[in-house]
């Protein structure tokens, strides 16, 4: 083989050697830039929430200016967010106190609470019972989910929602009710049906 041949042989093998290396890095950026993209693309990841405390067997209590007892809040358990100030709640209970010596009792699966106890979202199945000075029973009110307003005595909800008493049965979707005067009502698609035994 002569010196000629030689060189055009390296020469060829340089040029491979060159188109080889470019084609490699070529490779790389295009995975670089694939994978940038992607990962712009793809929605962040849910940042799980971590409680700053927890609470067994919590009672919170309220009294209004003149010392009486208007709520008593409990929980199984509750864990505290810093980040908004709220709370969790596992299989709440939360009693309302008026002045027409009734007091409301409603219980649930789960909850939320904000920060100072003025809203309380409750879970299903909720169950709502007001009870006389006597402690008898008057009326009771299931459903599914319920925004209660403790400082307001007030509570609603959306769901639908059955008000049992003594002589009567109550379905519908939706309910208000007025803890302070005692008065509870379905919104719509209102049945009624009456017990006639003596």
């Amino acid at each position: 083989m002569n010196g000629s041949a030689t060189g055009a042989m390296v020469r060829r093998n340089g040029r491979a050697w060159l188109l080889l290396a470019l084609l490699a890095i070529v490779a790389g950026l295009s995975f670089l830039l694939r994978a940038r993209y992607q990962d712009e693309s793809r929605p962040p990841a849910a940042v799980a929430r971590v409680a700053d405390y927890y609470l067994v067997d919590m009672e919170r209590r309220k009294h209004d200016a003149a010392g009486r007892l208007r709520s008593v809040l409990r929980a199984a358990r509750l864990e505290h967010f810093a980040d908004d100030d709220t709370a969790t709640l596992v299989h709440p209970s939360l009693e309302i106190y008026n002045d027409n010596d009734w007091s409301w009792l409603v219980q649930a699966e789960s909850g939320w609470s904000n920060g100072d106890g003025t809203e309380v979202l409750l879970h299903g199945p909720v169950e709502i019972w007001r009870r006389a000075a006597d402690g008898a029973v008057r009326i009771h009110v299931s459903t599914s989910e319920l925004r209660v307003l403790p400082d307001r005595q007030y509570a609603e909800t959306d769901r639908a929602a059955t008000i049992r008493e003594s002589r009567s049965t109550t379905t519908g979707i939706g309910l208000r009710a007025n803890l302070a005067e005692n008065r509870v009502e379905i919104l719509k698609q209102v049945v009624i049906q009456y017990d006639r035994t003596e």
